[in-house]
């Protein structure tokens, strides 16, 4: 759904509705898909709530459909919170690169993380900082 932008807005309120399925993959999917389609007035306190959900996966899509929708500060803000969650880091990582320099403020972030003893870490935090426009 979210492929289709603008014109699935009319799904608007369907997707909302999904943000309380009892299953996370819906949930996640239905967060994404609403900061694809970008009706950040109606959606924004919905994808706001699903911060605090103890599923990473979740409240790391709802950030980044935040980010997407404008709120920045909200959206990256969470990302660079969740850098600190050992099992979210790398898919976080790669949500920030997919940003682009709307995430640039996680840059301070992610330079500690080229030391990281994970190679795949040390990675993924080289080609983010790329993708935000890093100049060491």
């Amino acid at each position: 759904m979210g492929d289709f932008g603008k014109p699935a807005k009319v799904a608007t309120p369907n997707l909302i509705a999904l943000l309380n399925d009892s299953n996370g993959q819906v949930r996640t999917q239905a967060a994404w898909a609403l900061g694809e389609i970008g009706e950040s007035t109606i959606v924004t306190p919905h994808l706001i709530a699903l911060l605090n959900e103890p599923n990473w996966v979740l409240s790391s899509t709802a950030a980044a459909a935040l980010t997407k929708l404008g709120q920045t500060d909200k959206g990256v803000a969470h990302l660079i919170a969740l850098l600190k969650v050992p099992q979210a880091r790398n898919s976080t990582i790669v949500t920030l690169g997919s940003l682009g320099t709307s995430a640039k403020r996680a840059i301070p972030s992610l330079i500690p993380l080229l030391n990281d003893p994970d190679g795949t870490t040390r990675h993924l935090a080289t080609e983010t900082l790329k993708k935000l426009g890093y100049q060491p």
